[in-house]
């Protein structure tokens, strides 16, 4: 019990005399007066209680009941309506503001445990916590909610989750120096596609962070060699892609947003470019960074492709040696599937068709077509046929049988086969005599071999490169001669 007002007279010997006691009553509560200390003196004693008619705050709460959380002896959560002693009896965690009614004790909470990398975290839920025990976890608490019906977002960056969509395929940072955005640097970062979709619809998501986003142009090429470009120097002075999705159906176009870019943005260039390519092999992915003083880093890529097919052949490469009346064609895939035959065409007219070897690991093919007329130029086109009729178009070219097979231009061709393992050919024409070097580089540009270094009469040229001793992975070959410098890609597959 509270004593909220009183008033000791000491010194009331005269009749007619008033002690008076004021106090703010609350809504609620039941008020008891005691009056003690009556003098000797006889006569009518009167006692009265009135209200004043004057408003005011601060009224004793008698009974202060509020909200206790605590934990039964079995171990059960538990709540009650009791008062700030009791709920310490308890053992509990008093509110006097709330009820058990109005604010639940316990509920679910979203929290995250911490992994390695952007991609390390985990999201995690636990039901019964008080909203204090949620936050040292540092969670997000749900009065009332339970974890089955309040599920917790991921907490790591979208393109993570790359792999939980269908025919999607992609590229995750271990931290910020994994794929640096370069201040004024084309920064290429690759993306593989190990499956032959034929493409009917492609969208791409990133997450990348950097400091000026109107600095960089981000575009996209295919292993056919097909550019998009999705951001044209969007943003501004806004930094980051957050979540970012590029989608030729989406409602805002990235010209008209803002920086940080999060969700769907229809890209600058469509990506419907790329329907009805095969999309196996090594996809390209450019934030080209224009201007000086800024920079940032690649946390993940995501291609996510809707196909009508799968497409029987990886293909490889194709070309062509030309001779006295006559040019042999070679060609080679990386893996086969249900495939009948190749057709080759000369000039539109159907010339050969080669059974296919079906092979999982890719096969070598080579094709003489004879009695040409020397001097005239044949294109030639590749067609693979499944073994339901349905046509893929692999590669053309164009090549001039000649009596003396004559060089008339410096050029270094595709490495045959390719991907190899672990030896494979490669041919460059010398239109002088001269000093001629063919060397080997790994991706990080460091040189590997050196295949030729001296002089060579005029002509065409084959040599062999062994890579036995080498790793898996992608390679550089380089020629230089007489002025002439040019570059080709190869790769290694063990």
């Amino acid at each position: 019990m509270n004593c909220v007002a009183g008033n000791d007279d000491i010194a009331c010997t005269f009749s007619g005399v008033r002690s008076i006691a004021s106090f703010c009553s609350q809504l609620g509560n039941t008020y008891y007066v005691v009056v003690d200390g009556w003098g000797t003196a006889s006569g009518a004693y009167e006692l009265s209680i009135s209200d004043d008619g004057t408003a005011c705050t601060g009224g004793v709460n008698c009974s202060p009941l509020g909200r206790c959380c605590y934990t039964e002896v079995t171990g059960a959560p538990s709540c009650a309506n009791v008062t700030a002693a009791e709920c310490e009896i308890l053992g509990g965690e008093f509110n006097a503001t709330a009820t058990c009614e109005s604010a639940p004790c316990y509920g679910s909470c979203c929290y995250v445990i911490q992994g390695e990398g952007f991609c390390g975290d985990e999201a995690a839920c636990a039901d019964g916590l008080t909203a204090t025990a949620c936050a040292t976890l540092s969670g997000d608490w749900t009065a009332g909610g339970v974890c089955a019906e309040h599920p917790c977002p991921s907490p790591v960056p979208c393109t993570c989750r790359c792999e939980l969509y269908p025919n999607a395929h992609g590229i995750h940072a271990a931290d910020a120096t994994t794929y640096p955005i370069l201040d004024v640097t084309v920064n290429d970062f690759t993306i593989n596609v190990p499956i032959e979709y034929h493409i009917t619809d492609l969208n791409v998501a990133i997450d990348a962070i950097h400091t000026f986003d109107g600095d960089v142009e981000i575009r996209l090429t295919s292993p056919m060699g097909t550019t998009v470009i999705l951001s044209d120097n969007r943003g501004g002075s806004g930094d980051n892609w957050f979540c970012t999705e590029f989608d030729d159906e989406a409602t805002t176009a990235v010209a008209a947003g803002a920086a940080p870019f999060t969700g769907s943005w229809i890209p600058d260039q469509a990506l419907s470019a790329f329907d009805g390519e095969n999309a196996v092999g090594n996809w390209t992915l450019t934030f080209h960074d224009q201007v000086g003083g800024d920079f940032g880093y690649l946390i993940g890529a995501c291609l996510k492709f809707e196909y009508d097919r799968i497409l029987p052949v990886a293909f490889g490469s194709f070309d062509a040696v030309t001779g006295n009346e006559r040019v042999t064609l070679n060609w080679n895939t990386s893996s086969e599937t249900s495939v009948d035959f190749f057709e080759l065409t000369r000039d539109g007219a159907v010339i050969a068709n080669v059974d296919a070897q079906n092979s999982a690991t890719g096969a070598n093919y080579t094709y003489t077509d004879e009695e040409l007329t020397n001097g005239t130029s044949y294109s030639y086109n590749l067609i693979a046929v499944d073994v339901n009729g349905n046509r893929q178009s692999l590669a053309t070219l164009s090549a001039t049988p000649s009596a003396s097979a004559l060089i008339t231009e410096y050029a270094l061709h595709q490495n045959y086969p390719n991907p190899f393992n672990p030896t494979t050919n490669i041919a460059f024409d010398m239109v002088e005599a001269g000093q001629v070097t063919i060397s080997i580089f790994n991706i990080m540009g460091q040189k590997v071999t050196e295949l030729v270094n001296g002089n060579l009469e005029a002509g065409r040229h084959v040599v062999t490169f062994d890579a036995t001793s080498l790793s898996s992975g992608l390679y550089l070959y380089k020629m230089e001669a007489n002025g002439f410098t040019a570059q080709s890609k190869m790769i290694l597959m063990k």
